[in-house]
């Protein structure tokens, strides 16, 4: 028999069609997983209904956790539009608010010349909201109220958390859920803005494609606060949820998990399976807290658990990358 220990098993969160971010004051999130693309035309997975069409079937890619179809992958030639009308564009602007989503350039180094628009409505430089890549780092646009840049190069070939907010007129940008840029108060509305919301280029012209992958966009009409964007940031990047277990090899057959709270989770469920595909799992167990014991005997064996964290009561779990445990 082997003797007891202590060891820590650390999977990653991957948000798909779960909403691991607060539901009030949103407008839209695009999650751009194979749930939320159906030919050319991308949900809103807010529940709000503001769906848009993109010019071309988007390529789905894996994300920053290696998830298959969780990502997409935009090359400089098509973008993404529609779906959102006049009225909303006001009121996505006339305020406080929040834009952020998750991006990673093709460019790994060197300075870009040219500047690529990530998302956002209307002409940059006179009466628009952006996010946009300018030199080698990430700027939110605000018309012709003007602009803040992040202080470091973001074209490094990595995943990037970003996220915009106003509050009582102050604008501050995020990255990697840390404050990058905090600036004067911009206290007037933006100028109206008739024109639809785009990802993936210029809001008005043909020109500022945007080459690379994007995930997990959304919107709100208030400021989200610090730790708000410090909790979304460490979702979207995919944090470790650790389990304390007396041993990843079990001498009973129906072993006890335990984990440590994941923020922002209402519920949580475990799955076993003696595969990763967890087509038809052995073992699918919910819990409200944070221990589970297996529901069946399990026989000698290899395993695999994953862990799913439920964010919203109005949406599925989202599942953490499976590891392995042993029945002797």
């Amino acid at each position: 028999m082997k003797p007891w220990m202590i060891v820590a098993i650390t999977v990653s969160l991957a948000c798909g069609g779960s909403l691991p971010i607060p539901r009030d004051s949103l407008l839209f999130y695009y999650t751009f997983n194979d749930s939320s693309v159906v030919d050319t035309l991308l949900k809103d997975f807010s529940g709000n209904g503001h769906n848009l069409i993109a010019t071309k079937k988007p390529t789905l890619v894996a994300d920053r956790l290696g998830n298959p179809q969780s990502a997409v992958s935009m090359d400089g030639t098509w973008y993404i539009a529609g779906g959102i009308d006049t009225a909303l564009l006001h009121k996505m602007t006339a305020g406080d608010f929040t834009f952020g989503l998750m991006f990673k350039t093709t460019a790994t180094s060197g300075t870009m010349t040219a500047r690529m628009d990530i998302a956002g409505m209307g002409d940059p430089y006179n009466s628009g909201l952006y996010l946009s890549f300018n030199n080698n780092d990430i700027r939110v646009f605000l018309g012709n109220h003007g602009y803040y840049d992040s202080p470091t190069a973001l074209n490094d070939g990595a995943w990037h958390f970003v996220a915009a907010t106003r509050q009582s007129g102050n604008v501050t940008l995020y990255v990697d859920g840390a404050v990058a840029t905090a600036g004067g108060a911009y206290t007037a509305s933006l100028a109206p803005i008739t024109d639809t919301f785009v990802i993936g280029k210029h809001g008005i012209r043909k020109e500022s494609y945007y080459t690379g992958l994007l995930d997990d966009m959304f919107f709100y009409n208030r400021a989200l606060s610090a730790t708000e964007i410090l909790n979304a940031n460490e979702v979207f990047s995919g944090f470790g949820v650790t389990m304390i277990q007396n041993s990843d090899t079990f001498t009973v057959a129906k072993p006890v998990f335990q984990w440590h709270a994941v923020p922002n989770t209402i519920a949580y469920a475990i799955e076993v399976d003696t595969s990763t595909q967890f087509t038809n799992p052995l073992v699918s167990v919910p819990s409200n807290d944070t221990t589970v014991t297996m529901s069946r005997s399990l026989a000698a064996g290899t395993y695999y658990l994953r862990i799913g964290c439920n964010f919203d009561d109005r949406s599925s779990f989202v599942f953490a990358a499976p590891t392995v445990f042993v029945i002797k």
